[in-house]
């Protein structure tokens, strides 16, 4: 089975809400292929995950997140930074332009990207520096307070590379040494840094819902609401009645994210969902009466039953899902209390 996977972006855009920024299908890939995207700034993204026409299958769906650049302190990571961009400088008169990695003295140094060597010239505040070009994404890199350099101009390097060893040249000599590290962009000036480095330390919340309901037609076991988030203080979207079927989607927690019949979709909590591999109760039905693909008068026809008791498996407004003998399900109109294809018990 090949599986497409797309990428979308949510726009301000009420012509085009969504804009698809990457995609992969696996008929294409190879084995050890993945869709990746470099967030350039921030919003909600979309994953649409989708098997090829008329197929349907069983996959697992891994999620990570990393920095765009890599660390560039050898051997450290985010709690070696101790000084912020924006922290005031010199009695509030200038601003912290970077961020500042301590570490002893002598640690390399690395290139976070690959790029060019665009200047080690020092300058009075940040002593020996390196100035690396960044041309994938139109930015700078500057490391400052070196305590010498491990590289010339005009050399290209690629991520890891020693550019050259902590220090604290020019005006950091009376504080310990460290590495002044900024980014400045084209259009912009100096940017924060640090969330260019910065590695999250969380994880995905463990599915305690029962994944083996995905992507099956199941039903509310009682009264129940549907809201809008998997938790239990999000907005409501609308409450269901027992025995509504719902078609589950996806897992989050302990929630399922569902559809009603009417399209409708939100989070319902796992323990209020119950299988329709036993009937709520039966029905009799007439010869010929038709059975449709969703709860609606105008809905189409997908098959005519062939007369007598038939399980219902779900309800919903004025329509019951039934289950006919070969296995196959569809909509009728509820039959009134006490009519002789009324409800039987």
């Amino acid at each position: 089975m090949t599986v497409f996977l797309d990428l979308f972006q949510q726009t301000a855009d009420t012509a085009n809400p969504l804009d698809l920024v990457a995609s992969l299908d696996s008929a294409t890939a190879t084995a050890s292929a993945r869709l990746t995207h470099e967030a350039r700034r921030d919003g909600v993204y979309v994953l649409r995950v989708q098997p090829e026409l008329l197929r349907s299958g069983a996959y697992t769906l891994t999620l990570t997140t990393e920095p765009s650049l890599a660390f560039p302190v050898s051997g450290k990571s985010n709690k070696a930074v101790q000084s912020f961009f924006g922290a005031e400088r010199d009695a509030g008169a200038r601003l912290h332009k970077g961020i500042d990695i301590f570490a002893p003295r002598g640690t390399p140094v690395l290139a976070a990207t690959r790029g060019v060597v665009r200047s080690i010239s020092p300058n009075n505040l940040g002593g020996n520096v390196v100035w690396l070009s960044d041309s994938d994404r139109g930015q700078t890199l500057y490391y400052a307070h070196l305590d010498r350099h491990n590289v010339v101009e005009g050399q290209r390097v690629n991520v890891g590379d020693t550019l050259g060893f902590v220090g604290n040249t020019g005006n950091a000599r009376t504080t310990a040494p460290h590495l002044h590290f900024g980014i400045y962009r084209r259009g912009q000036g100096a940017v924060d840094p640090y969330p260019f480095v910065y590695r999250s330390s969380a994880v995905v919340a463990p599915v305690y819902a029962d994944t083996a309901e995905l992507g099956t037609l199941a039903r509310a076991r009682a009264r129940t609401p549907i809201v809008a988030a998997p938790e239990a203080r999000a907005p409501s979207l609308t409450t269901i009645a027992a025995a509504t079927p719902l078609q589950v989607d996806a897992a989050a927690g302990s929630w399922f994210r569902v559809r009603l019949p009417d399209g409708t979709a939100g989070y319902v909590a796992s323990r209020l969902v119950e299988s329709t591999r036993n009937a709520v109760r039966r029905t009799t039905v007439a010869s010929g009466t038709p059975l449709r693909d969703r709860p609606a008068g105008d809905a189409a026809i997908i098959a005519t039953a062939s007369g007598g008791s038939l399980p219902v498996v779900g309800e919903f407004a004025d329509y019951s899902l039934v289950e006919t003998a070969d296995g196959r399900t569809g909509w009728i109109t509820t039959p009134p209390s006490g009519s002789p294809s009324g409800r039987q018990k």
